[in-house]
């Protein structure tokens, strides 16, 4: 409750509010192709290494 009376919440909200969307949408995107990327990479390696 001290926290909200500190922090002046409507001038960073206001600046902030354009851009904070499209960073975290970039951010989702990141974190989906990182963890898809590494899970993929980990799939290809077993499923070579138990092939052969």
């Amino acid at each position: 409750m001290t926290q909200q009376k500190n922090k002046p919440r409507s001038r960073i909200r206001k600046t902030q509010s354009p851009y904070q969307h499209l960073e975290t949408l970039a951010k989702g995107i990141l974190a989906w192709a990182g963890t898809l990327g590494i899970v993929g990479g980990f799939w290809v390696i077993a499923h070579f290494l138990f092939q052969k």
